[in-house]
């Protein structure tokens, strides 16, 4: 009888664990959008910026380039950052493998409240945040930070140190530069931010081109080089 028990507590065990085996598969990019709720984004463009990454995500040429990989999937996960107090994980760890899958993403990244009504510029406290997450995300053969923003890192700790730090754990960073305040913002990505394998940067020059911009940028980002 105890032995018989002890089989059904197994299986039970093992039932419960194979959707988390499941979801723990290898993808090809695991991707963290980190995405900018500072005080210098009103409703309006934070309103831009969340509808136009749903939409870019579930774009037939993003879609296309998700597929073209060896595993054929993706993790995404969503963050919305400003100062001190404010980097929050709004979409957790999602397989990105079929176009149903892309749709219920762009959904739950349509539905997330904003975080915050907006602090400071805190690029380099956005970074270790994202840098946290990797640790709950699926083995994936790239890692990479795609941080839009439409400003410099005007609090929290120097970048040099999270750079130190991304480069250790061998994280890419990308960057999109909303430059309608900041002319050369890209160039401050560009010398301040980006880095690992492969980095860049691109810029949009306004809210209203943010769709089209992190549409470009994503699909560089899941057709990319090596390991990061």
């Amino acid at each position: 009888m105890r032995g018989t028990f002890l089989l059904v507590l197994v299986l039970l065990l093992l039932a419960a664990l194979l959707p988390l085996r499941a979801e723990t598969r290898a993808v090809d990019l695991a991707l963290v959008l980190a995405m900018d709720i500072s005080a210098s984004i009103d409703a309006d463009e934070h309103s831009l910026q969340m509808a136009g990454l749903a939409a870019a995500l579930q774009s037939p040429e993003v879609r296309e380039a998700i597929q073209s990989g060896p595993h054929r999937r993706i993790a995404i996960a969503v963050t919305q950052w400003s100062g001190l107090r404010v980097q929050r994980l709004v979409v957790p760890w999602t397989v990105v493998d079929s176009d149903e899958s892309a749709r219920r993403l762009a959904l739950r990244v349509l539905k997330a409240p904003r975080a915050d009504p907006g602090g400071g510029t805190s690029i380099s406290l956005a970074l270790e945040h994202a840098i946290r997450l990797f640790a709950s995300a699926p083995h994936a053969s790239r890692r990479v930070i795609d941080l839009s923003t439409d400003g410099i890192n005007n609090i929290g700790p120097p970048l040099e140190e999270v750079r130190r730090l991304l480069k250790r754990e061998q994280i890419t960073v990308n960057g999109l530069a909303i430059s309608n305040e900041w002319p050369r913002l890209q160039d401050y990505l560009d010398e301040r931010v980006i880095t690992g394998t492969a980095a860049f940067s691109i810029r949009a020059s306004g809210f209203p081109d943010f769709e089209d911009t992190m549409r470009t940028k994503l699909l560089r980002e899941i057709s990319g080089p090596g390991l990061s």
